[in-house]
């Protein structure tokens, strides 16, 4: 089935709820079709003007503003940030943030029956309980064609910091993205659960170039 706005939009909201039965989902935002400039159709949460400060990447400040502005697609029970967007021009993918952001502190199952998760790391904080913090980095998978060059890949995933882009041969449907995350976070969950086959996926394309191609990179064979 073709990755169109509309399509795009169903899948998302169809995992979120398949998540959310497994007792996996806190929260989530409703995703819609923005119209950009150019033809351009975005596919994305309400960001309510929000501006994402790449600066701030892989940061506490960076983390506690997201969850308090709501800047994400689903939250998830062990406070994990996930984030899927898509820009498309006449019905075909060319940009994508997808964005697997885990929560800076051990969380309890009881800790969010009372208090938020702002409040649990202000509280640990203060209480200088350094145990509870736990860093992680988050892992991003972006995809623009039109910043591609030998040193921007045109598909090229984020960890720790902002200027690490490992370059990746091919855009991720929502599905290969949510089965790396899956495979290399919550192996309990297995990735050939339905909550991974369940949910919907397209073809890639090769994008890497023969400069990337000699260069450390994730390859991804099926499904290109």
């Amino acid at each position: 089935m073709q990755a169109t706005p509309q399509n795009l939009v169903s899948w998302i909201n169809d995992l979120t709820y398949l998540w959310q039965q497994a007792g996996l989902v806190l929260d989530s935002r409703a995703h819609s079709v923005f119209r950009k400039a150019d033809e351009i159709l975005e596919v994305t949460w309400g960001n309510d003007g929000y501006v994402l400060n790449k600066e701030k990447f892989c940061s506490l400040s960076e983390y506690t503003s997201l969850l308090e502005n709501r800047q994400y697609s689903v939250l998830l029970s062990d406070g994990a940030i996930l984030q899927f967007s898509f820009s498309l021009k006449r019905n075909r993918i060319i940009k994508h943030r997808l964005c697997w952001y885990p929560s800076p502190i051990d969380l309890e199952s009881t800790d969010l029956e009372v208090e938020s998760i702002t409040d649990k790391i202000l509280e640990h904080m203060g209480n200088g309980d350094l145990e509870k913090f736990i860093p992680k980095s988050p892992i991003r998978f972006d995809y623009c064609e039109a910043d591609a060059t030998d040193e921007h890949p045109e598909v090229h995933m984020h960890m720790s910091v902002e200027s690490c882009r490992i370059p990746v041969r091919t855009p991720l449907c929502l599905q290969k993205f949510l089965k790396f995350i899956v495979e290399n976070f919550y192996p309990e969950l297995h990735s050939n659960s339905p909550l991974i086959t369940k949910i919907k996926s397209f073809p890639g394309k090769d994008t890497l170039t023969e400069h990337q191609k000699r260069k450390m990179h994730i390859n991804i064979i099926s499904g290109i």
